[in-house]
C-alpha cells in the first residue's frame, strides 16, 4: 500500500475552514466559570474548562453570563494558563453584583464574529479534538477492522470539504501561503501544528497495517481524496 505523503498542516487548515458554510451561525458555548469579582474594577477571573475555548478565544474576544434573560458581556483583557481575565464592556450602574463567583460565562459569537478570523479560529480548535481522537483510534489499537474504521471516518471529513475550497480561498485569500500565519491565527496554529508530527505517527501506522484488505481500501480512498485536496496526481 502506497499512502502519499503530505503537509497535514495544510489539510488541517482546510478541514478547519471548510466545516463552517457562509452564514452559519456559531452557537453559544460555555467556556468556563466565574474564579474571583473585582465589582470596583469592573473585572472578572474566569477558569476556562473547556479546552477549545483557550485556543478559540482571543484577547479583544467577548464572553458573557447571564442574568435573567441578560446577557452581561465582557471583554478578555489577558490569557494566563486556564484562565481569562475579562473587563465589563459597558458599565451600567451596579450591574456586577449581580453577577456571582461559579456562574458560568459563555462565548460570544454575535460579537466575536465580527471579529477578524474568529469563525476560522473557532472552527479549527473545535476541529483539533477530531484530530486527537483519530490519533488516539490509530495509535491505541491493533485492530485492523478499527483502524480501518478510523481512517475511513477521516475521509468521510475530507470529502466534506472538497466542495467548499474555492470558498475557503475566496473568504481568505491572505492564506494561500499558509507559511504566513497572521498573529490573530498564531496560537490556534500553533496548537494545530503539534498535531502535525502526531498525524505523521498515525499514518506510519497504517502504513505498518498496510496488506490488510480493509485498510489498504480505506488508505486508497483516503490518498484519492488528499491528492484532490492538494491537487496533486
Amino acid at each position: 500500500m502506497k499512502l502519499r505523503k503530505v503537509n497535514f498542516f495544510f489539510i488541517l487548515f482546510l478541514l478547519s475552514a471548510g466545516f463552517r458554510l457562509p452564514g452559519h451561525c456559531l452557537q453559544n458555548s460555555a467556556a468556563g466559570n466565574v474564579d474571583f469579582i473585582n465589582v470596583h474594577n469592573g473585572q472578572i477571573l474566569v477558569s476556562v474548562t473547556d479546552e477549545s475555548s483557550l485556543y478559540s478565544l482571543a484577547v479583544g474576544d467577548f464572553v458573557h453570563v447571564l442574568a435573567g434573560n441578560r446577557e452581561i458581556h465582557f471583554i478578555i483583557t489577558e490569557k494566563t494558563g486556564h484562565y481569562f481575565r475579562c473587563r465589563l464592556y459597558k458599565a451600567e450602574g451596579n450591574i456586577l453584583r449581580t453577577v456571582t463567583e461559579g456562574q458560568k460565562v459563555y462565548n460570544s459569537p454575535a460579537l466575536n464574529n465580527k471579529r477578524k478570523y474568529y469563525d476560522l479560529r473557532n472552527t479549527m480548535s473545535e476541529l483539533a479534538g477530531i484530530y486527537e481522537k483519530f490519533i488516539y483510534g490509530i495509535g491505541t489499537s491493533e485492530n485492523p477492522q478499527v483502524i480501518a474504521d478510523e481512517i475511513n471516518r477521516f475521509s468521510d471529513k475530507l470529502e466534506k470539504i472538497i466542495p467548499v475550497i474555492e470558498h475557503i480561498y475566496g473568504q481568505y485569500p491572505e492564506l494561500k501561503n499558509i507559511k504566513s500565519v497572521p498573529d490573530e491565527l498564531r496560537e490556534v496554529f500553533s496548537r494545530m501544528k503539534k498535531l502535525e508530527s502526531l498525524l505523521g505517527e498515525a499514518f506510519y501506522k497504517i502504513r505498518l497495517y498496510g496488506e490488510n484488505g480493509d485498510i489498504k481500501k480505506a488508505a486508497a480512498r483516503l490518498d484519492i481524496l488528499i491528492r484532490r485536496i492538494t491537487g496533486k496526481k
